[in-house]
């Protein structure tokens, strides 16, 4: 695996390869990993996202961030506090056959939101931030919406590339949602 300064991590331009490629397993936890996770918890932070995934900041390393909702708006988080899961080496084991449609945006795109349709539950297996096994762990809601999406990186895909997707949309400064030509419909 390659090193990673985490001091140097940052969001990667929506055009970086990374994005596209189906990242790497995580061999084991160690302080390198855990510096990465702790990268990824400040920019997710910084940038008020609900999760991330390490292609997001050009790692290509299988490893998910979430915020755990209701977060406590201006409490500092960090990877060890309880309020931010760590998925690293997640699989989705599991999922509802019910879905839900519902608009996610992305770090990566900023302003692009698209509506998809997701399984309202999953179930996950995973290594955590300290490296001790984690599942099968069942989300749902919200939460098992942001799962899915992150582990969507993880596989070099995009909101973008749902087939499913409703019509994109862009988020003006004011936050209001707005059509956009040819995003389709």
């Amino acid at each position: 695996m390659t090193t990673y300064d985490p001091r140097l991590l940052r969001l990667v331009d929506r055009k970086h390869p990374v994005l596209r490629m189906v990242a790497q397993a995580v061999p084991v936890v160690n302080g390198e990993v855990r510096g990465v996770v702790r990268a990824m918890v400040e920019v997710m932070l910084r940038h008020n996202g609900v999760g991330l995934a390490a292609p997001q900041l050009g790692v290509p390393w299988r490893i998910v961030v979430v915020r755990q909702l209701p977060a406590v708006v201006g409490v500092p988080v960090s990877p060890d506090d309880h309020r931010v899961g760590t998925y690293i080496n997640p699989v989705l084991i599991g999922q509802s056959d019910d879905l839900v449609a519902a608009y996610e945006g992305c770090l990566t795109l900023r302003g692009v939101v698209r509506e998809i349709a997701r399984p309202r539950s999953v179930m996950i297996e995973a290594i955590d931030f300290d490296g001790a096994p984690l599942g099968p762990h069942p989300l749902s809601g919200f939460a098992a919406r942001v799962v899915q999406h992150e582990c969507d990186h993880l596989e070099g895909k995009l909101i973008t590339d749902h087939p499913d997707a409703g019509a994109e949309r862009v988020v003006s400064a004011a936050g209001v949602l707005r059509g956009k030509a040819g995003g389709g419909a």
